[in-house]
C-alpha cells in the first residue's frame, strides 16, 4: 500500500493539474483560421488576397489523401467521400 508521503506528493501535483487543465480549456481559444498566421496585408492587393482566404471559395477547400488499401477500392471510396461531401454541401 502506497505510503502517505506518495499521497502527499500526488494530491497537490493531481490539484495543480487540475487547475491547469482548467485554465487552458478556459483561456484557450481554438480558431481555423490560418490567416491569423499571415502579416496583415497593407496594399489593396495583399487586403484582397487576404479576403478571399478568409471569405472566398478557398475557405471550403478540404484536401483528403486516400491510401492504402487494394487498388480496386480507392476510386470507389473517393467517389463515396465526394458524394458526402456534395450532400453535406446541399450540392446533390
Amino acid at each position: 500500500m502506497p505510503s502517505r508521503r506518495f499521497f502527499a506528493i500526488l494530491i497537490p501535483w493531481l490539484a495543480a493539474i487540475a487547475v491547469a487543465l482548467g485554465a487552458s480549456l478556459d483561456l484557450g481559444r481554438v480558431s481555423t483560421d490560418l490567416t491569423r498566421l499571415l502579416p496583415r496585408g497593407d496594399a489593396p492587393e495583399e487586403q484582397l488576397l487576404l479576403g478571399q482566404l478568409r471569405e472566398g471559395p478557398a475557405t471550403r477547400l478540404i484536401l483528403i489523401a486516400v491510401g492504402g488499401g487494394e487498388r480496386v477500392i480507392r476510386p470507389v471510396m473517393i467517389a463515396a467521400i465526394l458524394l458526402l461531401a456534395g450532400r453535406m454541401l446541399g450540392a446533390y
